[in-house]
């Protein structure tokens, strides 16, 4: 008899809240202290294009959300508001946060 879907589902490994905000803390401060500020734009418009592509097997969504965050941490209006939203996640899940470079 074959598994049921809710059965395999939960035998995966998801990730929790706690790891999915470390992750993306740690991905745009790595970006923000490495990569310079124009190729961060440069590169945030072919993963936002490939997260609108999430159809084909090597591209995903997860592609969206990270390059909308490496372009906007070349627009100073939105780079604090970025800031800002992930140090608030940070705290509401327990983690510290971590300094970055300017606001």
């Amino acid at each position: 008899m074959r598994p049921s879907l809710i059965a395999r589902l939960k035998e995966r490994h998801l990730p929790s809240k706690r790891e999915l905000v470390e992750k993306l803390s740690k991905a745009v401060h790595w970006s923000d202290r490495k990569i310079p500020p124009g190729v961060r734009s440069v590169a945030g418009v072919p993963l936002m294009i490939g997260g609108l592509l999430s159809f084909l097997p090597v591209l995903g969504l997860w592609m969206l959300p990270l390059g909308a965050a490496l372009i906007a941490l070349d627009i100073p209006v939105l780079r604090r508001r970025l800031l800002n939203w992930i140090e608030r996640l940070e705290l509401q899940h327990g983690l510290t946060p971590r300094p970055w470079r300017d606001r």
